[in-house]
């Protein structure tokens, strides 16, 4: 039991090391097309399973992961609506 306890810590602390810093890039030229926004969560969930592949047997690794795409997923939802938000602003005119 306490060997299967380590080895489920090493394989959890290599995980984290393999999903540390970047991950991936996801673009979304039309932030309009919900098409596009669902292939770039896609895109990113591809990423985090990839990076985290050999450490998925491991029930830890597995919570994080889904934990990180459900982040990664909710942080651009929001950066769209942001980007929808700007888009319908007007531009700033300054006055010369």
């Amino acid at each position: 039991m306490f060997e299967e306890l380590t080895r489920n810590l090493e394989e959890l602390r290599k995980a984290m090391e393999a999903v540390n810093g970047t991950i991936g890039m996801v673009e979304i030229k039309n932030i309009n097309d919900p098409e596009e926004v669902k292939r770039g969560i896609a895109e990113m969930e591809r990423a985090i399973d990839e990076r985290l592949s050999p450490f998925l047997r491991n029930p830890s690794v597995k919570e994080i992961a889904k934990a990180m795409k459900e982040s990664y997923r909710q942080q651009l939802l929001e950066a769209v609506e942001e980007k929808k938000k700007e888009a319908m602003q007007p531009p700033n005119q300054s006055s010369s």
